[in-house]
């Protein structure tokens, strides 16, 4: 957009999406020296609070998370002195949508009754990565005290499964390992612990789509 005037009410974007992020980019500002200020609505007459809005500069990125109902940014500026309006030259707005990172909470897991074994059933469960295709997996999860092995496996289809990537512990655990798009590659969760593994918060990144 080019020679926007931000004055009272301001421009306001919305977004048809339940998350991700707006940047918002403002240069040339114009007729006022207190910024620009960029702040989180939702829907067409919602209005924020002083507190959520953040002062925009000249050029400088701004990224503002948005999160279901009608999302957006209201734009907005104080008036210049003698009231004059404060326009921008040129506005940038760049929708960010939030579909590469999915948040997985398993429910608790039996243990096998012993330390390190794990045949299968109650105390193990897998996931199959799809769509298919070449890129970069990665995760962060923590163990929450429990004992979880994390196995990312992938292959030619129908031939045999060859290992990426494994993690196992009590603490912060984490996988990166680039897939090569044969075979929708498979993430196995075990409980090789003693006990009862509690719920594991794990948070995927799998950029590749269809």
């Amino acid at each position: 957009m080019v020679g926007v005037t931000l004055s009272e009410p301001g421009l306001r974007v919305l977004v048809g999406a339940s998350g991700g992020a707006i940047k918002v980019v403002a240069r040339g500002m114009s007729g006022g020296s207190n910024g620009l200020r960029i702040c989180p609505v939702n829907g067409l007459s919602g209005a924020p609070s002083a507190d959520e809005c953040v002062v925009g500069q000249d050029g400088r990125t701004v990224a503002v998370a948005v999160d279901g109902g009608s999302p957006g940014v209201l734009l907005r500026t104080p008036e210049g002195p003698g009231g004059d309006p404060v326009r921008v030259a040129e506005l940038t707005l760049i929708y960010v949508p939030d579909g590469d990172e999915i948040t997985v909470v398993t429910p608790p897991m039996a243990s096998s009754g012993t330390p390190g074994e794990c045949p299968g059933g109650p105390c193990q469960t897998a996931f199959v990565l799809s769509p298919t295709g070449q890129g970069t997996f990665s995760l962060r999860a923590d163990g929450r005290g429990g004992r979880p092995q994390l196995t990312l496996a992938g292959g030619l289809p129908g031939g045999p499964s060859q290992v990426l990537s494994i993690v196992e512990g009590g603490g912060s655990l984490a996988v990166r390992s680039t897939v090569d798009g044969r075979s929708d590659p498979t993430l196995t969760l075990r409980n090789v612990g003693d006990a009862e593994l509690p719920p594991l918060e794990m948070a995927l990144v799998w950029p590749v789509r269809s």
